[in-house]
């Protein structure tokens, strides 16, 4: 009895440390023999490291290693997710994965990093290795301004923890390829720089520098060009309530926008017309075309009238325009919008003057009216002292009769008196 106890004791000795062997042989020759993989990160960007496991036995464990140190290990008792430094380890049982995910790069977490599978009994364990490389930039150095026709240069570096990987860098303004000819691109095995003449076509856009792996990460920077100005000039005439209207219109391009003035020639000499604003129609950011128009009343002349703009935006320098020439004759529109307030006068002073001569003409038929009976009564009072016959003299068209001048009748007496007492104004008996 004793014997078989020591004989089932060597037993289970001999089966712990062969299968101790056996594990520790599979975990070295697979740790040793999985292919490394790179992965790439990028500073400052989460990153994911996934192993996926073949085998069909249940109850392991997931142990993750950096550079051969041990990050943290599942066991039952542990959650399928822990965060641990900045760092989140998920395993999923059903998959048969393990992950881990980096939140925010940084060139301490570049390194080479295995997860196996561990058993606590017996099981065929697995391992995969990866290879943590992190990159920081591209970063491209701050471009100043410069002159229209003038080299612009720029530098663009990217930093890698492993030296040996190989950069290559596309350099582009919009859709267009800077880097046509090589013999304007220099590079090192961290930095690339670029010159090109630089145009007016060129402002405002963006320089993009692009490292092509499998980040493809790119950064950009606004090209700054300042140039001349340039000016065009253009009229149009309308007319509007006010009266008649000249709106000149002086379309410039340049960086910074320039300042626009409009001149009028007076006889031999060019004039600043102060007593004109301009006023900023439309502005074009991407070239900074502005155009601006002057709005001016002007009066009709004989002669023709010269007026140009000059536009500056840089010392002692003015580009000029064209000269326009505006010649406005005197129409019948012309008179009729210039005069409009004196004829709208002189109508409604001839209203009133017309309603005047009616008013005053009622009037006066109106007390003609009441003359004529009056009139009338005094005729007969004189026929009657008189003895003249009733027809001798009749009033017609209802006006009032004119009395006749006695001392011109035939037979007539001075000596004849008329009797006084008698009140032109009574009805005469008889009469």
């Amino acid at each position: 009895m004793l014997l078989l106890k020591k004989l089932y004791a060597t037993w289970i000795f001999l089966y712990v440390i062969t299968a101790g062997l056996r594990q520790a042989t599979a975990d070295k020759h697979n740790v040793q023999g999985q292919t490394t993989r790179t992965q790439l990160a990028k500073v400052g960007f989460p990153v994911e490291l996934t192993c996926s496991f073949a085998f069909t036995e249940s109850g392991y464990l997931v142990s993750w290693n950096k550079n051969g140190v041990n990050l943290v290990k599942h066991d039952p008792e542990n959650s399928l997710t822990i965060t641990r430094d900045g760092r989140m380890y998920n395993i999923s049982t059903q998959e048969k994965t393990a992950t881990l995910r980096i939140q925010d790069v940084s060139f301490d977490d570049a390194g080479e990093y295995s997860c196996r599978t561990v058993f606590p009994v017996y099981g065929r364990p697995e391992a995969r290795n990866w290879k943590l490389v992190v990159q920081d930039g591209p970063i491209l150095n701050s471009i100043s301004s410069v002159m229209e026709n003038q080299t612009l240069s720029a530098e663009c570096c990217v930093t890698f923890t492993d030296s040996r990987i190989q950069v290559k860098y596309l350099w582009s303004i919009g859709v267009l390829l800077v880097m046509t000819d090589r013999s304007n691109v220099t590079e090192n095995p961290t930095c690339s720089n670029v010159s090109f003449t630089a145009t007016r076509q060129h402002h405002n856009k963006f320089l993009v520098c692009k490292i092509e792996n499998e980040l493809n990460s790119s950064t950009q920077e606004r090209i700054n060009v300042t140039f001349l100005a340039t000016i065009v000039i253009f009229s149009k005439q309308m007319y509007d309530n006010g009266g008649y209207q000249v709106v000149i219109e002086c379309a410039t391009d340049g960086h910074p926008i320039p300042d626009v003035f409009l001149q009028k020639k007076v006889l031999d000499k060019w004039e600043d017309v102060m007593d004109v604003l301009p006023a900023i129609d439309r502005v074009t950011n991407e070239r900074r075309q502005v155009t601006w128009k002057f709005y001016s009343r002007i009066k009709y002349s004989k002669q023709e009238e010269a007026y140009r703009c000059l536009a500056n935006n840089t010392f002692r320098y003015f580009d000029v325009s064209d000269v326009v020439m505006i010649n406005i004759k005197l129409t019948f529109d012309v008179f009729l919008l210039e005069n409009i307030q004196a004829i709208i006068c002189v109508f409604v002073a001839s209203v009133i003057i017309v309603a005047l001569l009616v008013t005053f003409r009622y009037h006066q038929k109106k007390v003609s009216r009441n003359v004529l009976p009056v009139v009338t009564r005094f005729s007969r009072l004189v026929r009657h002292s008189m003895h003249l016959p009733s027809n001798f003299y009749r009033a017609s068209n209802n006006q009032a009769p004119t009395l006749p001048d006695v001392r011109n009748i035939p037979g007539f007496s001075s000596n004849i008196q008329i009797d006084q007492s008698l009140d032109p104004y009574e009805e005469v008996a008889g009469l």
